[in-house]
């Protein structure tokens, strides 16, 4: 029995970035990484368009969980995201392009996948930076000292904990 890596690539035929939102249904698994090499699928999943890591204990497990995910650009990160729903509750949808401009003028780049207190999350360069700075100031206020795995990119984290 042994922890295997499941390699999961996006098969439904989207051809942008944004189109990848939460509706892909259609995947295809392309690889198995065993024991050690765990490290490798991170590092593979980085390198397509869509794709996930899932993790599951031995092959007849029934049940894996998401250990990573790789989403090339587009899209808001999550906080940005959770910040534009709070300040804009309605769309404004102009005639002549059909989008709505508030939104428009919000998109950034999703950012890489980021380890967070709750979970990975995508984040931008901007919200990482600020939630990383809140959670040293709310730690050493506490007088403990910051998890230095929390709010760095989990492909950085995989990459560094591989090479022990």
């Amino acid at each position: 029995m042994s922890w295997q890596h499941e390699l999961w690539v996006c098969n439904s035929g989207y051809t942008l970035p944004e189109e990848h939102d939460g509706s892909c249904d259609i995947w295809a698994r392309e690889a198995v990484y065993l024991g050690y090499d765990w490290f490798k699928a991170y590092a593979e999943a980085a390198a397509k368009p869509h794709a996930v890591v899932r993790l599951r204990y031995s092959r007849f497990a029934v049940r894996a969980s998401e250990v990573f995910r790789h989403i090339e650009g587009g899209g808001l990160c999550a906080g940005c995201w959770r910040r534009h729903q709070v300040t804009h509750t309605e769309h404004v949808i102009e005639p002549d392009t059909g989008l709505c401009r508030p939104c428009i003028e919000v998109v950034k780049r999703r950012g890489p996948y980021t380890r967070t207190p709750n979970g990975p999350e995508f984040m931008c360069e901007d919200c990482r930076v600020a939630f990383r700075r809140n959670h040293e100031a709310s730690s050493s206020a506490a007088g403990h000292d910051p998890n230095p795995r929390i709010y760095r990119l989990a492909l950085e984290v995989a990459i560094e904990d591989g090479s022990r």
